[in-house]
């Protein structure tokens, strides 16, 4: 299977990727945490995972095979790869038949004037990523190739004014946005009318644990919040909307589906406790709430015999199957001193590890060398590490 083919205007005409996902009810199933397109040869590899269950998929489009998703060994029955550290599953192939495959063409019907949109198929079973992408003519006319018969979501979105391989960049200007289902059957579609309709807003509110209206220690009385699609949309939301604590407030510029809201600029001493989703499929969305948490910090001193500190890196990792939580680093001052912040209250594991030049390597496998500590919110949490991972709690 080949890599990435793109058009001529560097947007991805034909790909094959493979992503991580794991367990994800609020998101509806699964989610993505990391995808990387096939090396020339077909071959992938993902390491520096961190301890975590994970199923394995392969989402292609436009290829000579077709179109289509597939998870390892089959989508029905996802296989879930369990990592404790250090361990290497090899032989996790995927082999991709060749099959009847059709076209669909139409045109976007334009608000005003001339614009490029963004257009995405999905498939409604495996929505996490697309198996289709095409970027409009000036004019709204579009085309996918390579189809396989089955029933599709339309995506659309724009105007668009750049981006990557894979996703489009929206403006700050009025975004138009269109969904349509549509089923390929045995021979091309053509005509397919893509309506447009305006951007769209749901009402947020900040709280406190419990519903509280009153912003936790150490959160701030307002914040910022962004969104992302949880559709795929192929499209990078941009801005931000300031909310203030216990008000509901309007965050607009969102396409009429499912989108992630983050609450960002919260500072060290405070996170969000909860993923918060909101559905715009409807006329008339529900609001939303967003928690707010105290958070804890690790502020520590690393030592080390063997090696200078300014050699290492002190890696954390939230102990058990967090699956929303990503390794972290710290680099030590010439003192040692490190910190980590902002952190949910937990039980982590934390321990010294040579820099490799930006290669993590497998410093996820710590072990029983790994340093154990609760950290509660509100307060920091310090400790005294060394390069051999022992230490200790003041």
């Amino acid at each position: 299977m080949p890599p990435d083919i793109l058009a001529p205007n560097i947007r991805t005409a034909g790909s094959a990727r493979v992503a991580v996902l794991v367990r994800a009810p609020a998101a509806g199933g699964l989610r993505v945490v990391r995808d990387m397109a096939l090396e020339d040869n077909g071959r992938y590899r993902f390491h520096d995972l961190p301890p975590g269950e994970y199923a394995v998929g392969l989402w292609y489009s436009g290829l000579d095979v077709g179109s289509g998703v597939q998870l390892f060994p089959d989508s029905a029955n996802p296989r879930f790869f369990t990592v404790q550290g250090g361990e290497d599953y090899s032989d996790v192939d995927f082999q991709v038949s060749s099959q009847p495959a059709y076209s669909v063409s139409g045109r976007i019907e334009l608000p005003a004037g001339k614009a490029q949109f963004q257009l995405s198929l999905g498939l409604p079973e495996q929505p996490l990523l697309p198996v289709g992408q095409a970027v409009s003519e000036p004019d709204g006319s579009f085309r996918f190739a390579k189809v396989p018969a089955g029933t599709y979501t339309l995506f659309a979105a724009g105007p668009v004014g750049g981006g990557s391989a894979f996703l489009s960049l929206l403006g700050e200007g009025q975004r138009w946005f269109g969904r349509l289902h549509i089923q390929v059957g045995a021979q091309d579609l053509t005509g397919v009318a893509v309506p447009l309709a305006t951007e769209r807003s749901v009402n947020v509110v900040l709280r406190g644990p419990a519903g509280s209206a009153q912003p936790p220690e150490g959160c701030p009385k307002s914040a910022a919040v962004s969104a992302t699609p949880a559709e795929p949309w192929s499209v990078m939301l941009t801005g931000r909307s300031p909310v203030v604590f216990g008000k509901e407030q309007a965050v607009g510029k969102l396409p009429p589906g499912k989108v992630n809201l983050v609450a960002t600029d919260l500072g060290a001493a405070c996170y969000q406790a909860k993923p918060a989703m909101a559905d715009l499929s409807a006329e008339t969305p529900a609001p939303v709430a967003i928690e707010l948490a105290s958070a804890g910090s690790i502020r520590g001193t690393l030592k080390s015999a063997a090696a200078p500190v300014a050699d290492l890196a002190v890696v954390l990792l939230a102990a058990g199957n967090a699956e929303d939580t990503q390794p972290r680093l710290a680099y030590p001052d010439e003192q040692g001193h490190f910190a980590f912040t902002a952190l949910p209250p937990g039980h982590y594991r934390l321990a010294a590890h040579p820099r490799t030049n930006g290669a993590r390597e497998r410093w996820v496998a710590l072990g029983a060398h790994a340093l154990e500590i609760d950290v509660a919110g509100g307060a920091p949490s310090t400790v005294e590490l060394t390069a051999e991972g022992n230490g200790d709690r003041p």
